[in-house]
């Protein structure tokens, strides 16, 4: 069985590599999350504008229905904006990789899969609250909830992987 250091070799090339790729979507991910948790969060505190020139124009929320929605008490959780909930949550994922590429470790793994099956349960919720409540098609709003879902599968493969 010669052979079989290097397919095992290989595997484990294979398996790092897949983990890098893993690594690297949710780090995309989360920063594009908090990057529309930022912006949703800062108009809805009144520090930027919603119309702001360097936002690309299918994301400003002036007189859309994103603007709408912010409005509307879906957007609170106990006085809370979401966006702003979102914000700890998307650190928290995006935190995963760097540790693990600076420290080699995958400590808070398993929060960051708890905090997102938790963010996809409420944005279970709050997708049924667009949809057939406030009955506005919020963009922004769907690219968080959609966010949310590939950061729990993205997480859940690292669990996977990483056993």
């Amino acid at each position: 069985m010669p052979n079989s250091g290097s397919e095992k070799n290989a595997w484990r090339g294979s398996r790092v590599m897949l983990i890098d790729i893993l690594c690297s979507s949710i780090l995309l991910l989360s920063l594009a999350g908090l990057a529309d948790s930022l912006y949703f969060t800062l108009v809805y505190y009144g520090y930027m504008r919603p119309d702001a020139r360097f936002i690309p124009a299918i994301c400003q929320m002036e007189n859309s229905a994103c603007k709408t929605v912010l409005e509307s008490k879906y957007a609170r959780v106990f006085s809370i904006p979401n966006s702003l909930l979102g914000l700890p949550y998307y650190a928290l994922t995006a935190s995963i990789c760097l540790i693990h590429w600076i420290y080699g470790t995958w400590l808070l793994l398993p929060y960051a899969l708890i905090a997102s099956a938790i963010a996809v349960a409420f944005s279970a919720y709050l997708t049924r609250a667009l949809i057939y409540k406030l009955r506005q098609p919020c963009p922004l709003c769907f690219l968080a909830h959609a966010i949310n879902l590939l950061l729990l599968a993205l997480l859940a493969g690292l669990i996977i992987y990483t056993k």
